[in-house]
């Protein structure tokens, strides 16, 4: 069961990676004049709202639990990517947008620091939740090689990244999906509640 927790993070820390490594690079391409402010523009809203998300994630665990946390948040990234870039937007109005996503898809990497050290016994706390935590980003390191293809693509480059992105927005919606799921005989769902139980 534990494999299975396993790889619905390292999911999640693809479709996270991924997306910010993709959405750095057609910044950069889609801005025709002004390169510094639009990557400024984005850079500040992204990690603004991944602070401001990442704060949010201590009061929303302690008040709703870790799984209806990570539902909403995983809900709400799927929404914020899928609807930054899914809709045709100016792009002044996508680069707000990102306060959104980082707000969401950023922000539940805070859940991360408290939530994965409760999965593990004492012994294998800091190995296991280093794991977990990173995993997506060692599978995501692929996401500047992406990035160079897509925009070896030519005129079209920036469409093709656009729909990239809007496809990873699916991503977190499996884990939404993850968090309703038991396996046959087991009595506990793949996402493990935290909430008030002793660690061992």
């Amino acid at each position: 069961m534990l494999s299975l927790v396993l790889i619905g993070l390292v999911l999640v820390g693809i479709g996270t990676f991924l997306a910010q490594a993709i959405a750095t690079g057609i910044v950069g391409a889609a801005a025709t004049r002004q390169r510094a402010a639009a990557s400024g523009m984005y850079l500040a809203a992204y990690y603004l709202g991944g602070l401001i998300g990442t704060l949010l994630t201590i009061p929303a665990a302690k008040l709703l639990g870790r799984r209806a946390m990570f539902g909403i948040y995983y809900l709400l990234s799927g929404a914020a990517l899928l609807f930054t870039f899914g809709l045709d937007l100016p792009p002044e109005v996508r680069l707000r947008m990102y306060f959104l996503i980082g707000l969401t898809v950023f922000g539940v990497f805070g859940s991360f620091t408290y939530y994965l050290p409760e999965l593990f016994p004492t012994r294998l706390r800091g190995t296991g939740a280093g794991f977990c935590y990173n995993a997506g980003r060692i599978i995501a390191s692929v996401g500047p090689f992406l990035v160079g293809t897509v925009a070896a693509r030519g005129p079209n480059s920036l469409r093709s990244a656009l729909e990239a992105l809007f496809w990873v927005g699916f991503v977190p919606l499996v884990g939404v999906l993850l968090l309703a799921v038991r396996l046959p005989g087991r009595a506990h769902p793949l996402v493990i509640e935290t909430k008030g139980r002793e660690l061992a």
